[in-house]
């Protein structure tokens, strides 16, 4: 050890280290001499006439690998080429295919980013302007008008009924906190941020009132809750945990052999829906409808019912494999229990909330006018549309000032309808290339025309509700001014016996599907006739061997083999006879639609305002499937069995 530590000394003595070198060249001032500075120092410039670069290139290789004859100067592919002229050997060398691959690659990652960005949030001021809509407090009008219209005025005797105090429902559609708290009817009730879960005590001024929030909270409160990246990229990633759990979970899954969507009729273009069946059977159909007397046509129809409980989503295929229809199952938000039972018997708090904000809605709004072609029941349609006009804008109802007060009231910030739009939005997670279109959408009007969809990625809503009747029945219809290939998600809402009243009977592929309260279906509505009917008025047209079959069918998704009773007490066998049937009176049924209407896609996908426009630039004015399949925005395509399961 020590004679080693000494000839290290030594060689230190004797050999310099490079530290030392170093601090000796600094000091001496030789490594100045090599650090001028740039712009002191003159660029080299050496010329060489006669040289040839191709000539320096080839030389080598000649010599090593043998001349074959050719004069070097001769080019005979695109690689010799580069050497002569890059410029035009660097265009040759991308050919179609790999501008094709490029482009490919490029619009592969928008799909990605579109399968990855949250659905936006429904805008809580529907069109009002920053002064116009405030604070976005509920304004301090009367529970109900008093000259308000009686036909529509029904709800009050309903929550009455069910044992609802209406004074509760209308301080909670005041109240800005309602959701926080109602954790289950919280847009995101899982994910309580801090300032939730520890709420601070505002100031107070020496008279014991509280002073007015801040200028940043109310600018908050004016608008949809902002999110920071962090936030929007948590959010996200929860919705993807939960679609994971979702798929472990299954789904119920029907096939329908005798269906291709791609062969049901469109109208010409292949924009949207084709109204061709309404103008061959309609007025028949129609009259059979209201007679009850359309059972004879439908002995045939294939039953989806909904189990009483355990119910999981529902998806329908048709023969290709493409998910065409969804019906979500039962969420605790909406139904406690998660049983048909309890959604035809009893309003849940936030049902009971929902149908009174509704109420509040159409007493606050003006009546849209219309053909009734659905029904004779109240409806309005709000947000953008491009029919008859040049440039996408507001409806016409929905840009009276009324209406547009009314539709934000409705759509306050963690209200049920605005936690009911997102519930519905997410049904489209099931749709990939549906959804890459809408999305695809978005961004065109947002970049064109300064615009954004106002229910999520849906451009339109409609609130069905009943005039004088509390129950929404459709009429035989088809929504041909909707997107062909798009979706069209209808939320069900209200308190009724779903076995037997108001299925929805889908034409063109025989289908029976049970939508009890509280159910999203989402599915092409454009493409298909279709209507509400009750079970009850079909079962008189069956034979003998078909009512048997459906009973079986049945047997699993019934309620229960006795009647549904009312009573104010928890029934025993001593006052079952205290007990009263459930009556009309204690029932109700609506709906809200969300959709598209065509003319948004011909804008978009064609790059110009309208038809008549595009014709004049020689464009062709047909929807492009096959692009539409290309780019991925079509109907998912499955693997699936042929044989159809329930």
């Amino acid at each position: 050890m020590i004679v080693t530590r000494g000839l290290s000394r030594l060689l230190n003595i004797v050999l310099p280290s490079v530290r030392e070198i170093v601090d000796w060249q600094e000091a001496e001032g030789v490594l100045d001499v090599r650090r001028r500075p740039v712009e002191g120092r003159p660029a080299q410039r050496l010329r060489t006439p006669g040289l040839d670069v191709a000539n320096c290139v080839l030389e080598p290789l000649v010599s090593k690998l043998g001349s074959d004859g050719r004069p070097r100067t001769e080019t005979t592919d695109r690689y010799d080429s580069a050497l002569h002229d890059f410029p035009g050997a660097l265009v040759d060398s991308l050919s179609p295919e790999t501008e094709q691959d490029l482009a490919a690659d490029r619009w592969e990652k928008t799909l990605r980013s579109y399968d990855r960005m949250p659905i936006p949030p429904p805008d809580c001021t529907q069109g009002l302007s920053e002064a116009e809509f405030g604070d976005g407090s509920v304004p301090q009008t009367p529970t109900f008008p008093p000259d308000a219209n009686q036909s529509v005025l029904w709800l009050v005797n309903l929550l009455v009924a069910h044992n609802i105090i209406v004074a509760v429902l209308e301080a909670n559609s005041r109240d800005p906190h309602w959701a926080d708290r109602h954790p289950g009817s919280h847009s995101s009730s899982k994910a309580t941020s801090k300032s939730q879960a520890n709420p601070k005590k505002r100031p107070r001024h020496s008279d014991g009132s509280s002073p007015p929030p801040s200028a940043k909270r109310q600018t908050l409160a004016a608008g949809a809750p902002q999110m920071t990246p962090r936030q929007a990229y948590k959010k996200m990633k929860n919705q993807a945990q939960r679609r994971r759990k979702r798929d472990r979970r299954g789904a119920d899954e029907v096939d329908l052999p005798g269906i291709d969507v791609e062969e049901v009729r469109t109208a010409d273009g292949g924009w949207q829906g084709s109204r061709q069946v309404v103008r061959d059977i309609g007025v028949d159909v129609v009259a059979k409808w209201e007679a009850r007397t359309l059972g004879q046509y439908l002995a045939d129809v294939v039953l989806v019912p909904f189990r009483n409980s355990g119910q999981l989503p529902t998806k329908i295929y048709d023969n290709m494999g493409r998910l065409i229809i969804y019906r979500t199952a039962l969420v605790g938000f909406i139904n406690p229990e998660l049983t048909v039972e309890y959604a035809a018997t009893k309003l849940s708090p936030f049902m009971a909330q929902f149908m009174y904000e509704c109420q509040k809605f159409v007493l606050g709004c003006t009546v849209e006018e219309g053909n009734q072609v659905r029904g004779p029941h109240f409806f309005q349609i709000s947000g953008y549309d491009r029919n008859n006009k040049i440039t996408p804008e507001l409806r016409a109802w929905h840009r009276n000032h009324q209406n547009m007060r009314a539709l934000a009231t409705l759509f306050r910030v963690d209200g049920p309808m605005y936690r009911v739009t997102s519930y519905v939005n997410a049904t489209l997670d099931e749709f990939p290339g549906v959804r890459a279109r809408y999305f695809q959408l978005k961004t065109y009007m947002e970049r064109k025309y300064g615009i954004s969809p106002q229910y999520g990625l849906f451009w339109n809503f409609c609130l069905n509700w009943g005039r004088d009747s509390r129950f929404v029945k459709c009429l035989p219809h088809v929504d041909a001014m909707n997107i062909a290939i798009g979706l069209c998600a209808i939320f069900i809402y209200g308190v009724f016996n779903s076995d037997e009243k108001c299925w929805l009977c889908i034409w063109d592929a025989n289908l029976f599907i049970q939508l009890p309260p509280g159910v999203v279906l989402t599915y092409p509505s454009a493409l298909f006739y279709h209507f509400n009917y009750d079970l009850d008025d079909l079962l008189p047209f069956l034979s003998p061997e078909r009512k048997a079959e459906l009973d079986e069918i049945l047997s699993k998704a019934r309620l229960r083999d006795v009647d549904i009773v009312v009573s104010p007490t928890e029934p025993t066998a001593a006052t079952r006879h205290l007990c009263t049937p459930l009556s009309d009176s204690m029932q109700a049924r609506g709906s809200c639609v969300f959709f598209i209407q065509a003319t948004m896609f011909q804008s978009s996908e064609l790059d110009t305002d309208t038809l008549k426009n595009a014709r004049a630039q020689g464009k062709d004015t047909g929807c492009d499937v096959e692009e539409l399949k290309l780019r991925g925005m079509y109907w998912q395509e499955y693997v699936r069995s042929t044989t159809a399961t329930t």
